[in-house]
């Protein structure tokens, strides 16, 4: 007489309901993972009815259940996967998995601005993002954005990135603020990665103030017909043209030029830094800190860096 052992039963629903499920998704094009999420708390139901219909057809007064082991370790394996994706699937680990195997790093180009300025604005601020920025000056009245940038997406994604999501522009009284705006991050996870190398076009004949970058700056300020300052960043790159009527001051920790043209004067300046604290009262560090400039033409107009670190400065001849 063939013996009943329990789990084998268990093992036989268990597998037909799974490619029953595989079979559903295949066909209708549904997640799997979320099948076996749904479907793997049938494998305990399916087992505990079984070993109460052999407790209850078991014609001994005190049964004693036998098991199918190679079956329990089967239906263990199985609700152990369930139990593991439902538990990503809760916590949105399964959707950033999908989202990362079915994405890719892709370069679109910048929904191109175009910002026209009243006769009234004397000046422009700009408040740069933390990403590497061009500046040019241009004999147009207008404020122009163009460039790339680098997301993480979908390969059939729409690009949702709209013009404002890169620059704001305010005006207040006589003063128009530019704003450029940091790419959206993915912080979940699996973080994606967004680079923005972007190019702002100025007026010349306007003042300008450029405040922190902590990324590489560079600065083609053409023939300026006006004044333009630095507020602060870590490296500058400095092109200017050779028939422009500028002076150029920095003060940075630099006495040398580290571009293709030296500076013509250099003035020694001391900054102290404060370093002090409870452990080192008396600690106090001094840097060494050079105000240097050059000029081009008859340096009528001013681009005034108000500090640097690194800064490289070259003359073209257009």
């Amino acid at each position: 007489m063939r013996t009943w052992r329990v789990g084998t039963i268990s093992m036989g629903i268990s597998t037909i309901t799974l490619g029953c499920f595989l079979l559903f998704s295949t066909i209708k094009g549904i997640q799997v993972f979320d099948n076996i999420t749904a479907w793997w708390p049938i494998l305990f139901i399916v087992l505990g009815i079984e070993i109460l219909l052999y407790v209850i057809f078991s014609k001994k007064e005190q049964p004693i259940i036998k098991y199918d082991i190679f079956s329990i370790f089967f239906i263990g394996v199985l609700g152990t996967i369930g139990i593991a994706f439902y538990f990503l699937l809760s916590t949105g680990l399964l959707e950033e998995i999908r989202y990362s195997i079915n994405t890719t790093e892709q370069t679109k180009n910048i929904p191109e601005v175009q910002y026209d300025i009243a006769d009234s604005i004397k000046k422009i601020v700009v408040n740069t993002s933390n990403a590497p920025l061009t500046i040019e000056g241009s004999n147009s009245n207008k404020v122009h954005l163009l460039g790339t940038y680098e997301m993480t997406m979908k390969e059939n994604e729409k690009d949702k990135l709209k013009q404002d999501d890169f620059i704001a522009i305010q005006t207040v009284g006589e003063t128009m603020y530019v704003t450029l705006k940091p790419l959206p991050v993915h912080h979940k996870f699996f973080a994606s990665q967004s680079r923005m190398t972007a190019t702002l076009v100025l007026p010349q004949n306007k003042n300008v103030e450029i405040r922190g970058s902590e990324r590489e700056l560079s600065l083609y300020p053409g023939q300026l017909q006006n004044n333009w300052s630095v507020q602060e960043s870590s490296n500058i790159s400095v092109h200017l043209v050779k028939d422009s009527d500028m002076t150029l001051s920095a003060v940075t920790t630099q006495k040398d030029s580290h571009g293709s043209t030296p500076w013509e004067h250099v003035e020694k300046l001391t900054k102290t830094e404060n370093n002090t604290s409870e452990e080192n009262p008396d600690s106090n560090q001094q840097e060494q800190w050079y105000k240097n400039t050059i000029k081009t033409g008859n340096g009528a107009h001013q681009l005034n860096i108000q500090k640097t670190y690194n800064i490289d400065i070259s003359v073209l001849e257009k």
